[in-house]
């Protein structure tokens, strides 16, 4: 009788991509994938412990992953398996454990039911754990894995401890494995990493080089990036942003605040007015182009006056989205060690309040395209809709959201960030 694995994913769209990639080692070894909420014999549990709340809701997956089948094996992969071994290790839930940089392993680890003896180590990873993707539960857009591990150890962030040093994949196997999805049916792919904006390092390449060997694969219709650092956008950069069509006009660069004061104490390695000048330069290119960014509110230290200048930065650099946390201790980090404790209703506060300022950003963006034709790919969902170059939600007709081709649509009003307009010719 054939077994059946099951998965859920928790975190990034790293971790996506490596869970795609798990479910065909599993595929080829003769299993049948099967929704997470059905009986399995295996369940596997991709993890996150970028937050103490990421890691409670993991162990409450592996909790109920073991409760649905008794006698399954129950797996948990990834960042928790660095951060929190301990954890995982006296849990009877758990039979299986496998660090970050072990995925590929991940069936022969379920057949030997294997709990390691230690925390896999990471610290020393010195080469590009290649694994394989050629397609994904939605044909919308693919994403592909190009980097891992981060150097910047901001002090909030538990990641450079989790996912080891800065790894770049080869650039053949990024375009093979892309060459593959192309040829599966996907038209857009998503280039994506922990730190994107260190890719090339260990290569003789960079992500200018790579975007461009990207966009001369015929049948790819549009390149997207996942969050970028400031950093990213070097002349080199810039240039490949220009000559790339393909490239859509949307980069999610992380600012996570708009005061020099709470930067320095995050330690990011740049300023506002360094931010700024990167989206100066981008307008310069395209001057619809579409920046969305992150934002913690509430770090340690950061006074009210702070925070004002953060919503005061935001409006003056016309932001056309932006994602919001209330800052939330990790320990393990510099952050949690850190005086100026904000208290977590007054973090909350502020988030509600800067959310508020986003949807006004993101409605006055979307609004600027009304009397526009925008091309869309449709979404595969309950909801009728697909995405612009510059990743702003359309509603489409059923029959057009059905079709999964690029439509182009006349922009004719909008509610909230959402477009509504009429389906024209296709897109050619």
């Amino acid at each position: 009788m054939q077994k059946k694995v099951a998965f859920y994913t928790l975190g990034c769209r790293v971790n996506q991509y490596e869970t795609a990639a798990m479910e065909a080692l599993f595929c080829k070894a003769g299993y049948e994938v099967v929704p997470f909420q059905a009986a399995a014999d295996v369940y596997v549990i991709n993890t996150c412990t970028v937050t103490a709340e990421s890691e409670r809701k993991c162990r409450q997956i592996l909790r109920r992953a073991k409760g649905k089948n008794p006698a399954s094996v129950v797996a948990a992969v990834g960042c928790m398996a660095q951060s929190s071994f301990s954890v995982l290790e006296a849990m009877p839930e758990v039979d299986v454990i496998v660090g970050v940089a072990e995925k590929s392993r991940i069936v022969e680890r379920v057949s030997m039911l294997q709990k390691p003896a230690a925390r896999p180590t990471i610290s020393a990873a010195t080469t590009f754990e290649e694994l394989s993707v050629t397609n994904f539960s939605s044909r919308d857009r693919a994403f592909v894995k190009i980097q891992d591990g981060c150097d910047r150890y901001c002090s909030y962030c538990i990641i450079p401890y989790v996912r080891g040093p800065v790894r770049s994949r080869d650039p053949e196997n990024v375009l093979e494995e892309i060459q593959k999805l192309c040829d599966n049916g996907f038209r857009e792919v998503v280039l994506t990493g922990i730190h994107v904006a260190s890719y090339g390092r260990g290569t003789d390449t960079s992500l200018g080089d790579l975007i461009r060997r990207v966009a001369a694969i015929p049948r790819i219709e549009r390149i997207r990036l996942s969050s970028v650092d400031p950093v990213a956008f070097t002349e080199d950069f810039l240039a490949a942003v220009r000559e790339t069509p393909k490239l859509c006009p949307h980069f999610h660069i992380s600012l996570q605040s708009g005061c020099d004061h709470v930067l320095r104490r995050m330690n990011r390695r740049y300023t506002t007015k360094q931010f700024a000048s990167v989206l100066e330069s981008l307008r310069k290119i395209n001057p619809s182009v579409s920046i969305t960014t992150d934002i913690i509110t509430g770090f340690p230290g950061e006074t009210e006056a702070d925070f004002e200048e953060t919503i005061a930065f935001c409006k003056a650099v016309q932001l056309s989205g932006i994602h919001v946390f209330p800052y939330s201790e990790r320990q393990g980090t510099a952050a949690a060690k850190m005086d100026g404790v904000v208290p977590k209703k007054v973090r909350e506060d502020r988030a509600k309040q800067l959310i508020a300022v986003a949807a006004a950003l993101r409605h006055a963006y979307a609004s600027s395209f009304i009397g526009t034709q925008q091309t869309v790919l449709p979404e595969h969902g309950k909801v009728a809709s697909g995405f612009t170059p510059h990743f702003l939600r359309v509603a489409l007709p059923e029959a057009a959201a059905k079709d999964g081709r690029l439509v182009n649509v006349w922009i004719e009003s909008c509610e909230g960030d959402i477009l509504y307009g009429k389906c024209m010719q296709e897109h050619s």
